[in-house]
């Protein structure tokens, strides 16, 4: 009779199991459209550059997609259907070069763009300057058209959500904050734990030994492997930075 009732409790477990995953979650795929997931599956939003995992429950939960940092100061905005940016062809002018997405001024009121290895240039005449409101005016050096003095020119600037705007004399400057990079206007999360074993972190001196990353909005957070326990004098802002393997303790 316990037999029978081992076997039958084991077929309503696989019943259900089976239940759980036909359940599945709805989630918009890469075009747009609402498809269904199947319970127990991990996949990537593009569209909302997300990861998300379905549980046997049927509740997703979602992370936004964090992206390897790039040592270039005008990364590319990221191309349909990607999340992350890439650096771009660096443009050669009059023997010097500049990097994709930087402006310069080779002559007064000449304006240039490196865009992705190509120059692109155009001419203002003075007569086209935008009108000023505003009583105290200067002309910066080599510029064409005057700016407004002593004020805060980030009035004037949009800057990324996760940015913060520097007010100068002549103009504003957006500056991603830690965490993520970008020119300013646009700023990416970069992700720390970005490494082919997300177990070894601490060869980037982020999590130490017996921890894993999780990766955060302009941050991360260090927590320990199943079977390792916290060291109490090692915790950081970040979480715990080590952890000692609870089998070796008890042995």
């Amino acid at each position: 009779m316990l037999e029978i009732n081992l076997k039958f409790s084991q077929i309503e477990q696989q019943i259900y199991q089976i239940e759980m995953h036909q359940r599945g979650c709805p989630i918009l795929d890469n075009s747009g459209k609402t498809t269904i997931i199947a319970s127990g599956s991990l996949v990537q939003n593009y569209t909302e550059c997300s990861e998300c995992h379905c549980d046997y429950e049927g509740n997703l939960y979602c992370k936004s997609i964090g992206c390897p940092f790039l040592n270039c100061a005008y990364p590319l905005p990221p191309l349909p259907g990607q999340c992350c940016p890439q650096c771009g062809k660096r443009c050669l002018f009059n023997g010097r070069f500049y990097e994709s997405g930087e402006h310069f001024s080779p002559k007064t009121c000449t304006y240039c763009l490196c865009k992705d290895g190509r120059v692109e240039c155009s001419f203002k005449f003075p007569t086209h300057c935008p009108r000023l409101d505003c009583r105290d005016q200067e002309l910066p050096p080599g510029e064409c058209c005057p700016v407004c003095s002593n004020i805060d020119h980030c009035r004037f600037k949009s800057c990324s959500p996760n940015a913060t705007c520097q007010s100068g004399k002549y103009s504003a400057v957006c500056r991603c904050k830690e965490g993520f990079f970008g020119d300013g206007q646009d700023c990416y999360d970069i992700d720390e734990c970005l490494m082919k074993d997300n177990t070894n972190i601490e060869k980037k001196g982020k999590c130490g030994r017996g921890t894993f990353c999780i990766n955060l909005p302009g941050s991360f957070l260090c927590k320990c492997l199943p079977g390792f326990s916290p060291i109490l004098d090692d915790k950081t802002e970040n979480g715990t930075k080590s952890c000692f393997d609870l089998r070796k303790s008890i042995n």
